[in-house]
């Protein structure tokens, strides 16, 4: 069976890059910069990347590209009599990266299956002894395991036995007297080394100790090269191992596989190429540094692989210091050593002479003499009482200035901290200092010449730089969910790496927003019955807008907008809990605000902190009464821009020039109140409103209620990461019911508005989508969910035909004085005492003074005056005409009035 899968990724690279060979490479044109700077190697192609490494810096790998070639290998090459094990090898080949001849008799294939798992799968199958009593597979698929408390466990590994004391080792390895031989965490590592002429073994974990395989081996000057991960757990392992290996006289030396802690493990090296002698000379070193026993040490083997600088700062357990090296001093010293052995006048050895000692003296007798020269030559200062890491630039998205991000190690052992410094912070060490001392035990006593070189080092290899978001969810440009412990990239949720934000495949990325929310990756359907139970229909149309909001963004970018949503009932009619359990969905605890109690710049700042998320809005002003005048009133038609996704303001960016920023709404705005929105026509159009009260109260649903009111935010809060995963399906299927509904809506003659039509068909599309992802929501659930919409849509319509309650209430108090008799005590017909225009049969003229100060002489209610002017002009039961001055015909004179038809 064939396993070699360059044939068919250089096809695909071919169609997708437009690649074609040139030279020793292949080459094509960059997805990222678009110019033909995209190269692979034709014998190799397992990664891709862009020659403008400064301008660009696309790379990925060609599993990645096409996991489609890498996916379903145990349908792809399933075992047969002739090849039992086809599956296992094509995941070595194809998965590992090695080379099978090499691996004849080391494995098997296996299978596993688990009563409460997704799937069986074939497996690779490796034993630790002949009798085969321990083993270890690795799963070829991944599979899910639901647990007996509804979680679900990924597994894709499976061990069988103890290898405690025990390491796996190929029965073909020869492990002879002065040999080295490499200790890793894998089997996968230990074969990918193996394959690149390195001995190696299998430690099976990090933490354990291989005490009985190694017992044959012990006091035949072997060299054990510790290799453990470099992550933070192989880096402990790797201290614990070396000091056991110290106390057993044992040569002992180790390899890191990078720098820092991003991990990289030896079968990813094998795959990249990186197992060379130059790639395992720098493995060695980062190994050596981690072995040093004091600081001294550490700087003589940073100052030997770099001999011609005379400077440089390092960190050893977490203090800083400043190495200065005399080379002048260093000579002199190392002669005078030669010298005193040799019984030599020092000043008759040449450097040729020295050279010649030294390459007739054993390695401890050089190491020897080097140390005594460096530990003369070298002088040595405590600058900082923490070691420091510089992770990478932050770039706000809002225009502020960056911040360079740091982690503080404490020599005092205090907790590890991450911090962002601003270019002023690091630009003078007395700033510095300052700083650093926010932290207890932070100490920085270095000079401002020290400062730069640091400020050299950290930016000269490290470029990269995390785009911070100023707001939590949805993140148009990267088209990635951003939350503050989670990320979901297309399909695939990415956790917080150890330098504090999510590695995306082309970008870093964090948001410096907290807004309290919790989120796990759990699912937990077993709220769907009860909710039902609890909020009927009604519930689910308000859980399918809530969902929506999920994708606000996406939506208004194909349809411009997405609707409000009003919530109003009665009090205890069950809005409130309805409201409180959805944000558990989400991850927090019940959050809405009254816009009236914060200011237009703290009101635009709370919307715009979330994307893809609802803002929440409690009573705003349609209950205040007379006694509340003076509060100024929360103005719905500033809102309007809302709806298609702006706040309708801009605002200044601190900078020397003329710059503005024009924030965007990124959210869903629902209204809980217990009266209705009173607005313009424009503002009514845009809401669909839902009306609550008490008829779906039951004993049943008060109970289930009470249970959903219990139900901690830790067993719901999956239910965003697990709908977002699937946000492309989502958005595909609701493009398609949208139309559908939207159709339907427009069909129906009592509806007359586009806007009232598209708001409640995207609601009913969101019903359709979200009852995919929850079976338990029915057929005749959704049917009634679409017919209760058609009737709110309706009902929409209806209102708008209608004049606004407050209109309605002016007339009603105007045609109530209009013919009381002896109103004002004006000599004219009773039934126009409140009428100033001259054909009172055709037109009214209504004076607003006069008429305030009739409603106060009859104890009518109090009509707040800029609230009636506003909606005036909006009166359908008698037209709105003009508003001038009129001769009236109760006054004599010239009075302004508003007109209107009879």
């Amino acid at each position: 069976m064939e396993y070699d899968l360059t044939p068919k990724i250089i096809s695909c690279l071919k169609d997708k890059f437009k690649m074609s060979a040139t030279g020793d490479y292949l080459r094509g044109y960059c997805p990222d910069c678009g110019k033909k700077t995209l190269w692979t190697w034709p014998d190799n192609p397992g990664n891709v990347q862009c020659d403008r490494i400064n301008k660009c810096g696309y790379s990925e790998p060609t599993f990645e590209i096409f996991p489609e070639l890498f996916e379903k290998l145990n349908e792809k090459y399933p075992a047969t009599e002739i090849d039992p094990n086809a599956t296992a090898k094509a995941y070595l080949s194809l998965i590992r990266g090695f080379e099978l001849s090499q691996l004849s008799g080391l494995f098997e294939q296996g299978d596993y299956w688990h009563q409460y798992g997704n799937r069986g799968t074939a497996t690779v199958r490796f034993y630790l002894d002949d009798a085969k009593t321990m083993m270890w597979e690795r799963l070829i698929d991944d599979v899910t395991i639901t647990l007996e408390d509804g979680s679900k466990e990924s597994r894709n590994k499976n061990f069988k036995g103890t290898f405690k004391g025990h390491w796996w080792k190929p029965s073909s390895l020869e492990i002879l007297e002065g040999d080295e031989v490499w200790l890793v965490e894998g089997i996968f590592d230990a074969i990918a080394l193996i394959q690149n002429g390195i001995k190696a073994v299998a430690i099976m974990s990090s933490g354990t100790w291989p005490s009985e395989s190694i017992k044959p081996y012990l006091g035949k000057n072997i060299t054990w090269i510790i290799a453990t991960d470099n992550d933070y757990a192989g880096r402990k392992a790797l201290e614990k191992h070396s000091n056991t290996l110290r106390e057993m006289d044992e040569n002992v030396a180790a390899a890191l596989s990078s720098d820092n802690d991003k991990k990289a493990d030896w079968n990813d090296l094998h795959k990249a190429s990186k197992l060379t002698e130059q790639h395992l000379n720098k493995y060695r070193y980062l190994g050596n540094l981690a072995l040093a026993q004091s600081a001294n040490e550490k700087a003589q083997i940073m100052w030997e692989r770099n001999p011609e600088r005379g400077h440089f700062i390092f960190s050893f357990r977490n203090r800083t210091y400043a190495a200065s090296i005399n080379k002048e001093e260093y000579g002199k010293v190392a002669m005078a050593y030669w010298a005193n052995r040799e019984s030599l006048d020092p000043m008759a050895l040449s450097q040729k002479d020295v050279e010649e000692l030294r390459e007739k003296s054993t390695d401890n007798i050089r190491k020897e003499c080097d140390k005594t020269a460096f530990s003369q030559a070298v002088k040595m200062r405590e600058i900082a009482t923490f070691g420091i890491d510089y992770l990478y630039f932050q770039q706000p998205d809002n225009g502020e200035d960056g911040q360079y991000f740091f982690r503080f190690m404490l020599a005092n052992h205090g907790q590890e901290r991450q911090i962002a410094f601003t270019h002023k912070t690091i630009s003078a060490s007395s700033d510095f200092k300052k700083s650093a001392m926010r932290i207890p035990g932070a100490l920085f006593t270095g000079t401002a010449a020290d400062l730069d070189w640091l400020y050299r080092e950290w930016t000269r290899y490290n470029i990269k730089e995390v785009r911070t978001l100023d707001f939590v969810g949805y993140d148009k440009p990267s088209k990635t969910y951003v939350f503050n412990n989670f990320a979901v990239e297309g399909n695939k949720v990415r956790k917080l790496n150890s330098q504090s934000f999510f590695e995306l495949k082309k970008q870093g990325i964090k948001t410096t927003v907290d807004i309290k929310q919790t989120l796990s990756q759990k699912e937990n359907t077993d709220w769907v019955p009860d909710f039902k139970t609890a909020f009927g229909t009604k519930g689910l149309v308000a859980l399918s807008w809530w969902f929506g909001c999920l994708f606000v963004e996406q939506v208004r970018d194909e349809y411009s907008s997405y609707p409000f949503f009003e919530l109003v009932g009665e009090a205890a009619s069950g809005k409130s809990s309805l409201v409180d359990f959805m944000w558990k969905l989400y991850g927090k605890d019940g959050e809405s605000f009254n816009p009236n109690s914060s200011t237009l710049a703290g009101r635009t700042r709370k919307m715009a902190e979330v994307s893809n998320l609802p803002v929440v809005f409690n009573e705003t002003d349609n209950e205040n009464d007379d006694k509340n005048n003076h509060v100024k009133r929360f103005n719905w038609d500033e809102q309007k821009d809302l709806f298609e996704g702006e706040f309708g303001r801009v605002t200044g960016i601190k900078s020397q020039d003329n710059s503005t920023k024009k924030p965007a709404f990124k959210a869903g705005l629902m209204i809980v109140q217990n009266i209705h929105v009173m607005a313009s026509e424009a503002i009514m159009t845009r809401i669909t409103s839902l009306i609550f009260d008490t008829s779906h109260h039951s004993p049943q649903g008060y109970s289930a209620a009470g249970r959903l009111n219990r139900m901690p935010i830790s067993e719901v809060n999956g239910f965003i990461l697990n709908a977002v995963q699937y946000a492309d399906q989502i958005l595909k299927a609701f493009k398609e019911s949208f139309a559908r509904h939207q159709k339907t809506l427009t069909n129906n003659t009592d509806i007359k508005l586009n806007r009232i039509v598209d708001n409640h068909a995207k609601v009913m599309a969101f019903a359709d989508c979200i009852a995919v992802l929850y079976p338990q929501i029915t057929e005749h659930d959704i049917a009634s969910v679409h017919t209760m919409l058609m009737n709110m849509a309706t009902q929409r319509q209806q209102s708008l035909n209608e004049d606004s309650q407050v209109v309605q209430q002016f007339w009603s108090q105007f045609d109530y004085l209009d013919t009381k008799k002896g109103s004002g005590g004006y000599a004219v017909s009773i039934e126009h005492q409140m009428n100033h225009s001259t054909t009172p049969d055709r037109q009214i003229a209504i004076n607003l003074e006069h008429f305030h100060s009739q409603c106060k002489i009859h104890n009518l209610p109090f009509m707040e005056p800029k609230e009636l002017r506003r909606q005036l002009t909006t009166s359908k039961k008698r037209e709105y005409l003009e508003n001038k001055p009129v001769n009236s015909r109760l006054e004599s004179r010239s009075v302004r009035c508003w007109i209107f038809k009879r």
